[in-house]
């Protein structure tokens, strides 16, 4: 694998903290590489998406986060195989942020395969850790199979948890249901842990506490399934995430002010 050229470090930044870090310090640091996303052109976003230049191709998926144009999928979805980590996680990146139904859908079944391609890697976890959140964003029905293949004793806790969480927020019973299966099954060794990550993916999918007893899952599941409200759900993870985001800035900040002091 060849090395992340300077401007491609400031854009994979850009994809951890997201688009205003970008604004405010990327963009910047960038020398104005990237475009002002109000004025992109779409067919010269896919042109780059298409260089021959590790930088233009970088630059281009990155912009590409901002398009909600459909056409984009496609050549984002080539460059999830590119010889630059830099490259495909800004690729996986602009794949999540895609609006459309279709969008979606073709979105989510590049990404999902690409994550095959990496479970049967001995390298790329935080690779796959990006993919996975961001089958979690798009958070289709059709992922859920996906997310739960390939698991192996050999998976790391990590990505198991990932796993786990993506699927709690996809909104659909197949996904409640999976995790309940999973949940009941008997295995050894890192089984202990990774029941102790469905339980919590199932609590944050329901909003319920219900322990590790797959059969009390069965049975609210049965009671409630068909008038569970997904949206609902959906707000409340959103809510708790805010909320959590929150605390841990003012943990950051007391953090700061100690010392500073």
């Amino acid at each position: 694998m060849r090395p992340i050229c300077a401007l491609g470090f400031v854009l994979v930044f850009a994809l951890v903290s997201g688009p205003a870090a970008f604004a405010q310090d990327g963009g910047a640091a960038a020398g104005g590489a990237a475009a002002d996303t109000a004025t992109l052109d779409v067919a010269d976003v896919i042109e780059r998406l298409k260089s021959k230049k590790g930088d233009q191709r970088l630059v281009a998926a990155t912009e590409a986060a901002n398009v909600e144009d459909d056409a984009v999928t496609k050549p984002l979805a080539r460059l999830l195989g590119d010889d630059e980590f830099g490259v495909r996680a800004a690729a996986v990146r602009a794949l999540a942020k895609r609006t459309t139904d279709r969008g979606k859908k073709d979105a989510a079944k590049a990404l999902a395969a690409r994550m095959s391609k990496l479970a049967k890697a001995a390298h790329g976890e935080g690779e796959m850790l990006l993919v996975i959140e961001a089958l979690g964003e798009l958070a289709q029905p059709a992922s859920v199979k996906p997310l739960l293949d390939g698991i192996t004793d050999e998976t790391s806790d990590d990505v198991f948890e990932a796993r786990m969480n993506a699927i709690a927020r996809i909104p659909h019973a197949s996904a409640i249901e999976e995790l309940i299966r999973y949940l009941a099954r008997r295995g050894r060794g890192k089984w202990a842990g990774r029941k102790r990550a469905v339980t919590n993916a199932l609590q944050q999918a329901t909003g319920q506490r219900l322990g590790g007893d797959p059969d009390k899952w069965r049975a609210w599941w049965k009671e409630n399934g068909k008038t569970f409200d997904f949206a609902a759900a959906a707000e409340r993870r959103t809510s708790e995430s805010d909320e959590r985001r929150r605390r841990e800035e003012k943990k950051r900040e007391r953090k700061r002010r100690k010392k500073g002091g």
